[in-house]
């Protein structure tokens, strides 16, 4: 499908989970392509760029035991600064996902966005989210960025202070989107139909 050079376009970005451990049980990240279905109802054209995709050129995990079955696996692990209330944890903190020359050339690729959209799973991971939004901001400056998802829900306000996005929203998108349309570029999207 071809679209209009007037279309906006929206960037999804899935980011790293940080911890003491993770492994890839079927991790997909169900909010954002939720909200990407109904932004390409809406009229937007949409890409995702996916942190935990462990299938992408460049993401290797470990070759130890890097196949699993069913689609399970591991992440690629990169070892971080333990954050100082859990020092006294004997393990070593990393962030799981793709290494970030990686996830900064996948987020480089495609067209310029109108509007980046970024979730997030579990409130202690939010250097992850953190990280991915910086990035976003270097690789696309001037693009506002929006974050949603659990840690923007259960911690707005630490969010709002310490996530650099532009816009936090907190909750299901459902109860949101009249707010999408405040976001610069995004005024045209229409009203996507209810699901069935």
């Amino acid at each position: 499908m071809i679209r209009p050079a007037d279309q906006p376009h929206v960037l999804l970005v899935n980011p790293w989970i940080t911890d003491f451990a993770a492994f890839d049980l079927w991790a997909r990240p169900l909010g954002l392509l939720y909200l990407g279905a109904w932004l390409t109802l809406a009229g937007a054209g949409v890409r995702l760029v996916d942190a935990l995709d462990r299938l992408a050129p460049g993401s290797a995990a470990p070759k130890k035991r890097a196949a699993w079955p069913m689609g399970t696996g591991q992440w690629h692990r990169t070892r971080r600064t333990t954050p100082e209330p859990l020092k006294g944890i004997p393990r070593y903190f990393a962030r799981y996902g793709l290494p970030e020359d990686v996830f900064r050339r996948a987020l480089s690729q495609g067209p310029r966005p109108t509007a980046v959209f970024v979730g997030s799973g579990m409130t202690y991971w939010y250097p992850g989210v953190v990280r991915a939004i910086e990035m976003v901001h270097e690789v696309h400056p001037g693009a506002p960025v929006v974050l949603g998802g659990h840690y923007a829900t259960l911690c707005p306000d630490h969010a709002r202070s310490f996530s650099g996005a532009d816009l936090v929203l907190p909750g299901p998108i459902e109860e949101s989107w009249s707010r999408l349309k405040d976001v610069p570029g995004l005024e045209s999207l229409a009203d996507p139909p209810p699901w069935t």
